[in-house]
């Protein structure tokens, strides 16, 4: 997603969950150690701090796939503003080309004067070059 699309917020939410992730490495760290000195040691209550840091680790996880999920709905948003705009465009220039078509059959019926015609069929042109793009 382009970064002009992130506001101030973003970033300062994004600058938040990285001192919180800082926070959590640092625990991580911590919670190593102990597991290593407690494995040198041998005991079984050190088994419920091993179930601590997987349930830690989860709920990272977690949060990360919840932010990954917001960022997806913006970008899905953003992306339904963008078709509604151009649907609205679209059915603009069809009502144009149907103008023109029936106001160019009332002027070619009605009137033959090759300027008109000529004016007719650059109006019509200008009009398909505009649907194109």
């Amino acid at each position: 997603m382009p970064e002009e699309l992130y506001t101030s917020r973003d970033f300062c939410e994004l600058a938040e969950q990285f001192e919180e992730l800082k926070r959590e490495n640092e625990e991580l760290v911590s919670d190593k150690t102990y597991l290593i000195n407690a494995a040198m040691d041998g005991g079984d209550k050190y088994h419920y701090t091993a179930h601590d840091i997987a349930y830690r680790d989860l709920e990272r996880k977690c949060k990360a796939l919840e932010a990954e999920y917001a960022i997806s709905n913006r970008e899905l948003l953003i992306k339904q503003v963008e078709i509604n705009r151009q649907s609205a465009r679209i059915a603009e220039l069809e009502a144009l080309v149907q103008q023109l078509v029936w106001v160019g059959n009332d002027l070619l019926t009605d009137n033959t004067n090759p300027v008109t015609i000529i004016l007719f069929k650059g109006l019509v042109t200008k009009s398909q070059l505009e649907v194109q793009e």
